[in-house]
């Protein structure tokens, strides 16, 4: 026979769940891994833009902001035109829905 003092104690895990962003908003996780936003204000912008109050509570950080949007935030920018920007003069300019 087995004997153990454990057997019964619970094992907790984390699991994290997150939204997926609609398909206009997609690039937007891929922006945020890039750290081109951190010398672009333009980039800062942006996603301080989608939500100023969950942009100040993630301290600016993109990838918590896109992992913690809500639907309304979301929502209310999808009727806004598209935002373009270029990182240099000479490039073509990037256009992100939002």
């Amino acid at each position: 026979m087995i004997v153990t003092k454990r057997a019964n104690d619970p094992v907790w895990t984390n699991i994290y769940a997150y939204a997926k962003l609609p398909q206009e908003l997609a690039r937007l996780e891929e922006l945020a891994h890039n750290l081109w936003w951190v010398w672009s204000p333009k980039a800062q912008h942006l996603f301080s833009r989608l939500s100023p109050e969950l942009w100040e509570s993630t301290e600016g950080n993109p990838v918590m902001l896109a992992r913690q949007l809500s639907a309304e935030d979301i929502e209310k920018d999808r009727p806004r035109s598209s935002l373009s920007w270029t990182n240099s003069p000479r490039s073509t300019p990037t256009t992100v829905p939002i």
